[in-house]
């Protein structure tokens, strides 16, 4: 009988071929989610890479849901974010960067006044087109610019913070017509079904993902690590959204480890 370990491997090579196969081999192959698995790093800084993938408000365990169907997502390990989301954690950054950095910071999650120029040697702040609190930054606007960043020769760290898969989502209309934390708010009042805005909130997950994959096969970085600014609360101690931070779905964030090489196969500005 063929072990279950190889048995899902070749299952896995069928689906999404044998270099996907090969990369989740090297760097372990994951059945299910190991929820004692963690990985206490108090700042982003604290460990070694090339570029940081920061999820903005992610959930471990939703992650976990998902990381089978993406070939450079090997097993999730954990981490604590340091304090109140999203503000400490920024804060996080300019604490952990020496003055004269070369780190790079494209996001989309707004960080002004916060991020300070003498500690960010390069910063983009992706906007969306309308303005709009209640319109979606694409994670594809996200990674194009961040490509675009890593072929700068003064950027030797960077940083690539996407909105997702915080509200708002694309695949939930009824939320446009508010600020993000009102989708939590009508799940707690009882007028939007705590299912629908867990799956909207799982798809916002998957969306982010699809790209990132697409962005890890375009920059040449050995040592990528894909993590979140904060969790969010989905009735966990009778609490929605991202407060409080004392709470466990909060305040635990995943912290995967992989890396990235250039194919280039995708050309910044053609991908949307």
């Amino acid at each position: 009988m063929i072990p279950s370990r190889v048995s899902n491997l070749l299952t896995y090579a069928q689906t999404h071929g044998v270099r996907a196969a090969g990369v989740r081999l090297t760097r372990g192959f994951r059945t299910g989610p190991d929820p004692d698995s963690t990985t206490e790093t108090a700042s982003v800084f604290d460990s070694d890479w090339d570029v940081a993938i920061v999820l903005h408000g992610c959930r471990v365990d939703d992650l976990h849901a998902v990381t089978d169907d993406y070939w450079f997502l090997p097993p999730t390990d954990s981490t604590v974010a340091p304090g109140d989301p999203p503000v400490d954690w920024i804060d996080s950054i300019v604490r952990g960067s020496p003055p004269g950095s070369t780190l790079g910071y494209v996001t989309a999650v707004p960080s002004e006044p916060l991020v300070s120029p003498e500690h960010i040697g390069s910063l983009v702040e992706v906007e969306s087109g309308d303005g709009s609190e209640t319109t979606s930054i694409p994670p594809e606007t996200v990674s194009d610019r961040a490509i675009q960043m890593w072929c700068k020769d003064d950027v030797t760290k960077m940083i690539v913070h996407y909105q997702q898969p915080c509200p708002p989502f694309r695949n939930l209309d009824i939320h446009r017509s508010g600020p993000p934390s009102e989708l939590f708010d009508r799940v707690r009042d009882g007028h939007l079904d705590a299912e629908v805005a867990r799956e909207a909130y799982r798809g916002s997950i998957r969306w982010v993902l699809d790209d990132i994959e697409s962005f890890i096969e375009n920059v040449d970085a050995p040592n990528i690590v894909l993590t979140s600014d904060h969790g969010v609360a989905f009735g966990d101690d009778g609490y929605w959204g991202a407060t409080p931070d004392s709470i466990e779905s909060v305040r635990r964030v995943p912290w995967v480890v992989t890396s990235g090489e250039d194919n280039k196969t995708r050309i910044p500005g053609e991908s949307q």
